[in-house]
């Protein structure tokens, strides 16, 4: 089930874990977290199974378009559908939102997110050299990728 996400103590320590887990020293921390919440145009949502949060997703409304800014799923929990679900369910979002496309970046060796963002629509539209300051992969460069709604 995917809601939107509050921020109280223990969801917040649960993102953070998963932020960890999945992108190293990229990762979110916990004022970064705190800051996405107070932001009126970001829209947290959580992947619940049960009580215990498996994934996040935050898209972000910036008027003409959208903007996927983050999608976290615990490693435990991949090859689920899960990531598909939570992308499906930001680009309905953005439909209701009534915006012209939506945006994201994604690492160029990032294989696995690169599938699932083709198979929901999205486009490689430019490499972004050096991107990130810190990541997982082996390079530090980023596609921007977009679908047009």
């Amino acid at each position: 089930m995917i809601r939107k996400v509050r921020p109280i103590d223990s969801v917040l320590d649960r993102l953070v874990q998963l932020e960890s887990l999945n992108f190293g020293q990229e990762a979110w921390n916990k004022q970064m977290l705190l800051d996405m919440f107070s932001n009126k145009w970001c829209m947290p949502y959580a992947y619940y199974i049960e009580q215990t949060i498996v994934g996040y997703c935050v898209l972000v409304n910036c008027g003409e378009f959208c903007d996927i800014a983050n999608i976290v799923v615990d490693k435990q929990y991949t090859n689920r559908g899960i990531g598909s679900e939570m992308m499906q369910y930001m680009i309905d979002k953005s439909i209701k939102l009534k915006v012209d496309h939506i945006l994201l970046e994604v690492n160029t060796l990032n294989e696995r997110a690169i599938r699932l963002y083709e198979k929901h629509g999205f486009k490689i539209i430019a490499l972004r050299k050096n991107f990130y300051a810190h990541t997982l992969f082996q390079s530090n460069d980023a596609y921007s990728m977009l679908k047009k709604l």
